[in-house]
């Protein structure tokens, strides 16, 4: 296992662009990461996908990121943080926001058009379960914020609505809308995320959604 002093050696400016494009999220998928690199990184971007590939393998080699199997998917976690390298590697502008949420679109909409996942029975009782989670976390902020015993319907599914949404555009303006709004819930919520994957989470919000407008 590489040794935290091997973490510490300066990042090349292709290493530090593609440490960049994880923006606030830790585990990306490859092709998500791509794109977000090629948003971000300027002259870089001109990098080829076998190139980005073989710098991916040297930064695991280094101990600068870790690779995963995600549903299927080739995926890598960050683990160097702005702390390990003295740089920042989180947006610090809403320009390199948008541009990282739109290189998650882009990724977004090619798997889109690649061979769906199948939706298997453990899939909907895994997101369900997800689903239920948040909603007692959203409910539970709730009633701590206004000081009340009950949260209304509407008032739940609203906020419910609006993380669907947020989730929809990119990880990136899920976190920020949490951040702004309810930051109690970002790092539990963002730990569910790095284990379960954004399409497992998407599925419970809409589970979740759905239950609530059938019931109300």
């Amino acid at each position: 296992m590489p040794d935290l002093n091997a973490r510490t050696e300066r990042l090349s400016r292709l290493e530090l662009d593609i440490a960049r494009a994880f923006g606030w999220t830790v585990i990306l998928y490859e092709e998500s990461l791509y794109e977000r690199f090629l948003q971000i990184s300027g002259e870089t971007s001109l990098v080829s996908r076998e190139e980005f590939r073989k710098t991916l393998r040297e930064m695991e080699a280094k101990g600068y990121l870790s690779s995963l199997d995600l549903h299927g998917h080739r995926a890598y976690r960050r683990l160097i943080s702005e702390t390990d390298i003295g740089v920042p590697l989180t947006p610090r502008a809403p320009l390199e926001e948008i541009k990282l949420a739109l290189g998650s679109r882009r990724a977004r909409m090619k798997r889109m058009h690649s061979t769906p996942r199948r939706v298997t029975e453990e899939v909907v009782k895994d997101s369900k379960e997800i689903g239920q989670y948040v909603l007692d976390l959203v409910r539970n902020y709730l009633r701590y914020k206004y000081g009340v015993r009950n949260v209304k319907k509407s008032v739940l599914l609203g906020y419910i609505e609006k993380l669907y949404r947020a989730l929809c555009q990119s990880e990136d303006t899920f976190y920020g809308f949490l951040k702004n709004n309810t930051p109690e819930m970002l790092s539990n919520l963002k730990r569910i995320i790095d284990m379960k994957g954004t399409d497992i989470v998407l599925l419970g919000l809409r589970l979740a959604e759905s239950d609530m407008r059938r019931y109300r």
